[in-house]
């Protein structure tokens, strides 16, 4: 017998030779670990790929007592099988994957005149193809459907016959979430086996078609970060074949398992299983170990501190008409510069007048000089405010003598002697609002449903001083991943969203309400930390009373 050591496992892929009359094998086999390795082990969950989004898997399985013996008295096979399952899966469409899932014995060790022994060699036992598609996406529930077709590539195996054809397998899949911890799926299908021939002389006949059916259990340990997974799964045949050995034609198997992700990229897989009875390709004990890498479209990814800390994947910024929305997602190619827009960089129809087209801290119906470049300071008109051309920049200038310069003053006309805060207001006359950590849309300014709920709570108050308002100023802030330009525009926008909400529903007049982005310039932490980042990432927004 042929013996092949554990780790060739790794190059076991198409190319590799058909086995020879193992008699377990083929489909009969229901440890088939997922093509796409999401959710469970064996059981098809309801997630799926995003398109262009792909994984690649391998698992390994030593299985103890897998072989049938024969009823006329022949010794226990006791045999130990070491095989593998080289997987991967990629979505196609939204809502639909394609994936695909080899099957290699590695090595096999079988007592001498037991039937095993005469019918196992080490090779490739099947190659699957599966497609799987989801109707119902919802929260709570998912269905789907499933489709597979197994090309069986284990020669003489009596329980397939002589010349089989591909079997086509077609099932439904359902998952419930009950909690933040717990969901749990349903598999079931028909398997329709195109078998061939009996084999000649044989006690055995081949098995037709198939009912498969599978439940699976996940929960996910929030302090240790794992998934423990419990699957129960097997297979009825529809027909009762002649078979003159210990195993049921029919199998059922437990398992009891844990996913932990590694890196940023992989999830390891480990776990044993259990027969509950003597079927067919079912071990009285299975070890596994496995892992799944998973693996974004290939063209123009990089790697970036996402929004929200964390290591993501981003993309370069192709964003030709500038409106924070990346080319591949711009539904409105082409918008006009500065204009607000939304997650699909389409303009959003609002009143124009309370915009800063030219990002000067001005609104547009204030503004003398509309068309102000970037970074320029302006005068309460919005035109450049210069003394002459031999003049301190007016940023660096103190116009109000209280030791705040003037692109940090929020009150540049505070009378002489008064005590000021760091931003140069009396300090019972400015309140600084802490917004919490309000979270928007990746690359748009557009807040999340849930920071949307939180802003809205921290804001309320101001309804009840409405009357005493004399300015409210907000500021945007990036962190430094991305482009100067680019962060400089986005946290504008963010700024300008967040006033749209007070005057569109709270009712407060434009003109009291000032949207300035400061981009990357103004950071309050180092930005060579994921921490540094998250607190770089800010909108601040300060009111000021009469």
């Amino acid at each position: 017998m042929k013996k092949i050591p554990l780790v060739s496992s790794l190059i076991l892929l198409l190319c590799s030779k058909a086995t020879f009359a193992n008699v377990i094998g083929s489909d009969l086999n229901n440890f088939n670990p997922t093509a796409d390795g999401l959710g469970y082990v064996t059981v098809e969950s309801g997630e799926i790929h995003k398109p262009g989004y792909f994984n690649l898997g391998l698992f390994l399985d030593y299985g103890i007592q897998s072989l049938p013996q024969s009823n006329l008295g022949g010794e226990a096979p006791n045999d130990h099988r070491i095989t593998s399952n080289i997987h991967g899966a990629v979505g196609v469409a939204k809502g639909w994957s394609l994936g695909f899932s080899v099957t290699n014995l590695i090595h096999d060790s079988v007592a001498e005149n037991s039937l095993g022994n005469a019918l196992s060699d080490s090779g490739r036992e099947s190659f699957r193809l599966d497609s799987k598609v989801r109707f119902v996406n919802t929260k709570k529930a998912k269905i789907g459907a499933l489709l597979g077709v197994n090309f069986n590539n284990i020669e003489n195996n009596p329980y397939l016959g002589d010349g089989p054809g591909p079997s086509i397998a077609a099932g439904a899949f359902y998952e419930r979430t009950t909690s933040r911890t717990l969901r749990w799926a349903v598999n079931a299908g028909y398997r329709m086996r195109n078998t061939g021939d009996p084999l000649l002389a044989s006690p055995i006949e081949p098995i037709e078609n198939q009912i498969f059916y599978s439940l699976g259990l996940n929960y996910w340990h929030q302090n240790w970060k794992t998934h423990f997974i419990g699957e129960l799964y097997g297979s009825s045949a529809t027909n009762s074949p002649l078979n003159e050995t210990d195993r049921s034609p029919s199998n059922l198997e437990i398992l009891v398992g844990a996913k932990q992700k590694f890196f940023k990229r992989m999830e390891g897989h480990i776990g044993v299983t259990r027969g509950l009875y003597q079927g067919l390709s079912t071990p009285e004990f299975r070890f596994y170990a496995g892992l799944n890498f998973y693996f974004g479209p290939p063209t123009g990814e990089i790697y970036g501190r996402g929004e929200h800390g964390g290591m993501v994947k981003k993309f370069e910024v192709k964003d030709r008409d500038g409106d924070g929305v990346r080319d591949v997602d711009d539904r409105c190619p082409g918008t006009p510069a500065n204009t607000m827009v939304d997650r699909y960089g389409c303009p959003i129809s609002i009143d124009s007048a309370i915009l800063d087209d030219d990002f000067d801290g001005v609104d547009n119906a204030d503004d003398q000089c509309p068309n102000t470049k970037t970074g320029v300071a302006v005068d309460s008109v919005g035109c450049p405010r210069r003394k002459g051309d031999n003049s301190v920049a007016y940023e660096s200038m103190d116009s109000d003598a209280d030791g705040v310069l003037n692109d940090y003053d929020l009150c540049p006309d505070t009378p002489a002697g008064v005590r000021v805060t760091e931003r140069g207001c009396e300090e019972d006359k400015i309140q600084k609002v802490d917004l919490g950590n309000l979270n928007f849309i990746t690359g748009t300014a557009k807040l999340t449903p849930n920071s949307r709920k939180r802003f809205r709570k921290k804001i309320s108050y101001l309804e009840k001083i409405r009357n005493k308002l004399n300015k409210i100023v907000i500021e945007g802030h990036t962190d430094s991943v991305g482009g100067a330009q680019y962060n400089q525009g986005l946290s504008q926008r963010r700024a300008e969203t967040i006033k749209l909400i007070l005057v569109n529903e709270l009712k407060l007049p434009g003109r009291k309400i000032q949207a300035r982005g400061y981009g990357e310039s103004r950071p309050i932490a180092s930005n060579k930390t994921k921490l540094g980042r998250l607190k770089n990432r800010r909108v601040e927004m300060n009111v000021i009373t009469h």
